[in-house]
């Protein structure tokens, strides 16, 4: 099958291409022009700014599309309109390339959305495919919107599969993840053993394999779906797995966590300190009957993958 991958070269993307490739499929990277390379593979140069005509062209003789390119949710965000940005990008773009696809014959589109659909956080119970959503940020609201506009282009020619999931961590991984593998290979002693949440997340290997589910498996007009890992971690739990896989002593100790919290927020640092305060557990599912997915990797292993490609990175750094 001949697939569009948008946000090729991006961490999910490279993950996305090699195992599409590894199964028998050719792939079309889709990218911004700032992105292009010398590269045997086919590309198509797709982006926000692509005009109908650019759009056509990349998803001419395409079978399948993988729609991954987003603007993503950042910590301090620089736009001078935030909302109408994320909208241009995640909602906006989305659905012109959605219509694009549609019309050019293609048969299977996949949308990486968000958990942010659902909500910042859980208390009672995990976020389950069938839950009202609740986007509290424009990241979140761009996604549901984008959402809502796939569910009225989908009909039983044009399948569309949404995908939403927390945090996907795994080898080549950015962002906090990365941070916490950092903290624990520094030795830092860390107070954060009074936290008691429930976090789940989304290792890569699992989240390609959801993917390639959705091109491949026999879907209806319209598919939502909650891909995660099959157990939760608390913050301190997640740091203790790190500095097992790290061949490293735990340096987490309990220290009440208000006083943290409390100093963080009087140096503008709240946000941080509720991610890892909070919790935000998901039940992998989905609303559909034809929806048979379930992830077969445990974390605890992909965990292990992720902190044996930190230590390499880590170490070329050092070496050049």
């Amino acid at each position: 099958m001949r697939i569009l991958v948008t946000g090729a070269t991006g961490f999910v993307g490279t993950h996305v291409v090699a195992h599409l490739r590894k199964s028998g499929h050719e792939v079309v990277l889709g990218v911004r022009r700032s992105q292009m390379s010398e590269t045997a593979a086919a590309v198509s140069v797709v982006s926000s700014d692509s005009g109908q005509d650019e759009l056509h062209r990349a998803v001419n003789g395409v079978e399948a599309v993988v729609h991954l390119a987003a603007r993503v949710h950042v910590m301090h965000d620089t736009a001078v309109d935030p909302s109408a940005e994320f909208e241009k990008v995640n909602t906006a773009w989305t659905d012109r390339l959605a219509m694009a696809a549609k019309s050019a014959g293609v048969r299977r589109f996949v949308f990486l959305s968000s958990i942010k659909v659902n909500g910042e956080s859980t208390r009672d119970h995990p976020f389950s495919a069938t839950d009202d959503v609740d986007p509290r940020d424009p990241y979140g609201r761009s996604k549901w919107l984008a959402e809502q506009a796939l569910s009225r282009l989908a009909d039983d020619y044009f399948r569309v599969v949404v995908l939403r999931t927390p945090l996907v961590y795994g080898p080549g991984v950015g962002g906090n993840f990365v941070r916490l593998l950092g903290l624990v290979r520094s030795g830092i002693p860390l107070p954060l053993g009074g936290i008691s949440n429930r976090r789940t997340m989304t290792s890569i290997s699992n989240l390609v394999d959801a993917i390639l589910y959705s091109i491949e498996a026999p879907l209806g007009d319209y598919t939502l779906a909650l891909v995660a890992d099959g157990e939760s971690y608390s913050t301190p739990g997640l740091l203790r797995e790190i500095a097992l896989a790290s061949r490293r002593p735990s340096r987490v100790f309990w220290f009440p966590f208000g006083p943290i919290d409390t100093a963080a927020r009087l140096v503008g640092r709240g946000e941080v300190t509720r991610r890892l305060s909070e919790s935000l557990e998901v039940t992998p599912g989905s609303s559909s009957q034809s929806w048979s997915w379930r992830p077969a990797q445990p974390p605890v292993g992909e965990i292990e993958r992720t902190v044996m490609w930190h230590a390499h990175a880590g170490e070329g750094k050092q070496q050049s």
